[in-house]
């Protein structure tokens, strides 16, 4: 056999891709009907993941394992996708969607950045994609499923055919939209599109993209971050109305954000001001004066406390 001949019957690697595109899709949806027995096996499979696609087979896998981390996710992706990001997109949007992984979501797609395995490409398709769908489609052989989920036929659920191709509907979380606003919003075109975002989605994911806002505010001109939590300290959402008035805080604003914090409806932003305006700021020049040596030195003085403390 020739070397073309060769290179031919080397099996192509399975791989999910996003969309609706599966063969057996048309006999009805599919539903979770076993899981790995337990989270030992389930921490086995994840880590005897060493290719893209051995990575997105045990991510489509059901199971009742929940990491509060994102480390193992992280050494996943190291080992499977670090010298070949074929699939990377699909790879996170799996993980990110996944039952382990769901609530710490945000810091996984943060440490998958910052650790080189997601670039500027991966950011940015997914950031888009998480901003703007309520959820997503990811279409993976079927060959991947049948030990695990079953197929609705009418009123019965039938065994899935192993060489067709099948469509999992993966769900959005707050978290993940939050992160996708903060990617998304680093100009006044990206901002508009959030908000307009937020205003077609329902509290929970719209108070998410509002936050993500008030994340992204740190690498915004002043300006634009200004009316940004603005907008954000009179959300609905406590959560974001405190994470902007710190915000403001940061920026210089330290008076108008405790002002208003004090005179807000939520127990814990009152709270949150009362506490931090009890904090003693010192008179710097006046006590200075009293600690100054006999050579003019002033003399070393504790770090003011800080407001966020």
């Amino acid at each position: 056999m020739g070397r073309r001949a060769r290179r031919r019957a080397r099996r192509q690697p399975l791989l999910a891709r996003l969309g609706t595109h599966g063969t057996g899709d048309r006999f009805g949806a599919l539903v979770e009907g076993w899981v790995l027995d337990g989270p030992v096996a389930e921490l086995v499979a994840l880590h005897g993941a060493e290719s893209p696609e051995e990575l997105q087979r045990v991510l489509v896998i059901p199971g009742r394992r929940t990491d509060t981390l994102p480390d193992e996710a992280v050494w996943a992706f190291d080992r499977a996708h670090r010298s070949d990001d074929t699939g990377m997109v699909e790879s996170a949007v799996l993980a990110v969607t996944n039952h382990r992984w769901t609530k710490i979501a945000r810091p996984l797609l943060d440490r998958l950045t910052d650790d080189g395995l997601l670039d500027e490409g991966h950011v940015g398709q997914l950031g888009l994609c998480f901003l703007e769908a309520d959820v997503v489609p990811v279409t993976v052989p079927g060959g991947w499923l049948v030990d695990f989920y079953v197929q609705e036929r009418g009123d019965e659920v039938g065994r899935m055919d192993p060489d067709k191709t099948y469509t999992l509907v993966r769900h959005i979380s707050p978290q993940v939209r939050r992160w996708a606003a903060a990617r998304y919003a680093r100009d006044r075109d990206g901002i508009a599109q959030v908000l307009r975002r937020a205003l077609r989605l329902d509290s929970r994911h719209a108070a998410a993209a509002v936050h993500g806002l008030v994340d992204a505010s740190e690498h915004l001109r002043d300006g634009d971050a200004i009316e940004v939590l603005e907008l954000a300290a009179d959300w609905l959402a406590p959560a974001v109305r405190l994470a902007a008035l710190k915000q403001l805080a940061v920026r210089g604003r330290h008076a108008e954000a405790l002002d208003r914090a004090a005179d807000d409806r939520a127990a814990t932003i009152r709270r949150w001001a009362a506490r931090h305006r009890q904090t003693r700021i010192p008179d710097l020049t006046h006590d200075a004066c009293q600690e100054a040596d006999s050579s003019g030195t002033v003399a070393n003085r504790p770090e003011q406390p800080s407001l966020f403390s």
